[in-house]
């Protein structure tokens, strides 16, 4: 049994394979280091200027400003008004 985030009974959520490589494997990570690299992801789009957010969001996030909005809530980051949201 692995505490990997992507484990699951039938196989790996991240690579196409049935058996988990344990820590050998490259996207290894528990959950907790997962959220922690999400919230330095989100730290690091929300010191950018607000145009490069606007396009990071409408590029990788489809559109939806709470997927950055909803992680800036407990550091205090201004939200930032996206078209179509």
């Amino acid at each position: 049994m692995t505490d990997c985030f992507a484990y699951m009974k039938s196989g790996c959520r991240v690579l196409n394979v049935r058996k988990c490589e344990g820590k050998s494997c490259p996207f290894m990570k528990t959950k907790e280091q997962l959220e922690e690299n999400r919230l330095k992801v989100m730290k690091r789009i929300r010191s950018l200027d607000d145009d490069v957010v606007r396009y990071i969001i409408e590029t990788y996030y489809g559109g939806k400003m709470e997927l950055l909005s909803e992680r800036g809530k407990a550091d205090g980051h201004k939200k930032i008004p996206v078209a179509n949201c």
